[in-house]
């Protein structure tokens, strides 16, 4: 029974582990042979390709290039090889040259992310890390707490000394892990041969780590991305402002990228950076002439750089919000490939998905939508918006409890500012509609006023749109409370926030919810001719879209417009037409059936053969 037996243990017993075995093995070969040894299929490497590229990475001290899984099973974790690059240290005493210190760290990055085997930590997130320190100087013990927040193995930093014309560039390389210095370079020069003496910072980079480079990252590194070094500087300065994310500093971002532009033409950077001012700008004001010039520029930077990956991700926006979707998940996809390890850009190709169903209703989206939101969270757990996204897809398909894991951590990312990424709103109130989804009316209207305190010292420019959604939320509590003069108050709140912006990105769906909740108050109030002229506002919204923005935003959805309708005809029972907007309202994407069961507009229809063969039959999507 030896074979059996064997047989038993290679299935069932886990090996005895390598490194007991053999201490003086590297952590990445014993990784390796865990994986190959592992008991799941899905866990093991997926080709013995895979295997031989990680193999050969190891031989060449390049570790693991291949994703593991997390507890989650199929979201990635970052490469082993993760590297971020911080400000290097201006050591003579000419302010003139301040914007080099962000600018060399910007140029090697921007080389960095062109090697397959790093997964480079982007500019934005360093910025954010850094803030948590104030005005501390860093130093070397510093450097190692900033390594660790940043969870990458490897930090590059240095420092640069420019005397007339001459400048002295030296980088080091720290492990993270150890404090050890891995290694250092340094390069010697004139201001006009700035970009030479950055790929000799690169160069020594991959000496240290002792990366091998293919041909073709050589290529990429070795073309400059600008040979003009005054554009740099405007391009340098200029991303210093852009990261500030203020209106004015954008305002002064664009002036200094336009210039850059102007001394050379084809600086895809300077292109991705103004094309990225102009979505900001767009998102802000919705003004259609600025995501086209968005749009222009973003073409323009990948046209003269074609590994631009942030340029890819708003450029998938850009479409998205343009209702080019298939355009929009393909910049998309390029991004992701590009930036396999950046939580933006997995969240900007989920939402490209999300549109795809609340726009031209194609369902099968929605879990691709909702694979994207879970590696976005996997790569950046404290980035609010993709939980929120995931959030909302799991309650518009009825599983609260998905929802609720991802709202809590939202809330809690929104109340105490620890976020990640670009700072989000909103999350309160998406935690009010889930309570009331629940028919749990206290917490919901505690949700709701705990968010509208919040929403209303914010300038953020999702402010005003979540406000009127959090008055229509109170307007449905005092609905179900029967308190329907209460009620009325709440919507009519909601409708002067939307009066003062009706530009405001999505707030049109918003405006829609408010004159069908006006209806069913003044119906419970039996003032049918004011209910009838609030309902047929609100289809005249439904049907024409005008006046306000119909963009995509939380809780904004055909789907969910449809089943207000339903239920308003289900409320004046109007069987037909309840029917008709029900049936609509799945064809969506509403799967919502936990709330149809509770919702009191349906009460008399609970029972009705096609009502409830309607709503059993609803698909699992996600």
């Amino acid at each position: 029974h030896y074979d059996q037996a064997v047989i038993y243990s290679i299935l069932n017993e886990d090996p005895v582990p390598l490194d007991e075995l053999r201490p003086d093995l590297p952590n990445e070969l014993i990784e390796l042979v865990q994986k190959t040894l592992a008991k799941a299929p899905e866990d093991r490497y997926d080709s013995v390709p895979t295997l031989l590229q990680d193999l050969r990475n190891l031989t060449s001290g390049g570790g693991t290039a291949t994703r593991v899984t997390t507890e989650d099973g199929d979201r990635p974790r970052a490469k082993e090889n993760s590297v971020a690059v911080v400000d290097f240290a201006n050591l003579a005493n000419d302010t003139s040259v301040d914007w080099l210190c962000s600018g060399i760290a910007e140029s090697v990055t921007v080389d960095l992310q062109k090697i397959g085997a790093l997964n480079v930590v982007s500019r934005e997130k360093i910025a954010k890390a850094l803030s948590r320190y104030g005005d501390q100087k860093i130093n070397e013990e510093l450097l190692i707490d900033l390594g660790n927040s940043l969870k990458v193995r490897w930090l590059v930093w240095g420092s640069f000394q420019k005397m007339g014309p001459a400048i002295r560039i030296t980088a080091h390389f720290t492990e993270v892990a150890t404090g050890n210095l891995a290694g250092s370079t340094r390069a010697d020069g004139v201001m006009e041969d700035i970009f030479k003496l950055q790929d000799r910072i690169v160069s020594g980079l991959m000496d240290a780590l002792n990366l091998t480079l293919s041909d073709s990252e050589v290529r990429k590194i070795e073309k400059p991305e600008t040979l003009e070094v005054e554009a740099y500087e405007y391009y340098a300065r200029g991303r210093q402002l852009f990261n500030q994310f203020g209106i004015a500093s954008f305002t002064e971002a664009q002036n200094l990228f336009e210039k850059a532009i102007e001394l050379d033409p084809k600086y895809g950077l300077a292109h991705a950076g103004l094309g990225g001012i102009y979505i900001f700008r767009f998102i802000q004001q919705t003004d259609p002439r600025d995501l086209d010039l968005g749009v222009a520029h973003l073409r323009k930077a990948i046209q003269y750089d074609a590994d631009l990956g942030d340029a890819y991700y708003w450029l998938c926006y850009a479409y998205f919000r343009k209702q080019k979707f298939d355009e929009a998940i393909q910049a998309g996809k390029e991004a992701v490939e590009r930036l396999a390890d950046d939580f933006n850009a997995h969240y900007f190709l989920g939402v490209a998905h999300l549109a795809k169903v609340t726009a031209e209703h194609e369902l099968t989206h929605y879990s691709e939508a909702a694979q994207c939101m879970q590696t976005s969270i996997a790569l950046e757990p404290n980035y609010a918006p993709a939980r929120m996204i995931l959030a909302w897809i799991l309650l518009l398909n009825g599983n609260y409890e998905g929802a609720l894991e991802h709202l809590e951590r939202a809330v809690a990312i929104e109340e105490t500012e620890k976020f990640e990424g670009v700072k989000f709103v909103g999350a309160l109130t998406l935690l009010g509609n889930l309570y009331y989804r629940q028919q749990q009316l206290d917490a919901a209207d505690a949700w709701y006023k705990k968010s509208l305190a919040l929403l209303e010292k914010s300038d953020h420019l999702y402010a005003k749109p979540f406000m009127a959604l959090t008055y229509c939320g109170l307007g449905k509590v005092e609905l179900a409370r029967r308190r329907y003069h209460d009620a009325l108050e709440q919507y009519k709140r909601a409708l002067q926030v939307i009066a003062k912006h009706p530009k405001s990105l999505g707030i049109g769906f918003f405006a829609t919810y408010a004159h069908l909740g006006m209806a069913r108050a003044f119906h419970k109030l039996k003032m049918q001719r004011e209910a009838t002229q609030q309902f047929n506002h609100a289809r005249k919204l439904l049907q024409e879209r005008r006046d306000y923005d119909f963009s995509l935003i939380w809780e904004g959805s055909d789907a969910q417009l449809h089943y207000d309708v339903a239920g308003y005809h289900a409320l004046r029972n109007q069987r037909k037409e309840a029917l008709s907007h029900l049936r609509k309202a799945i064809a969506c994407g509403w799967a919502d059936l936990p709330y149809w069961q509770v919702d009191e507009d349906f009460s008399r229809f609970k029972d009705d053969p096609e009502f409830q063969k309607l709503v059993q039959n609803l698909p699992s999507r996600v």
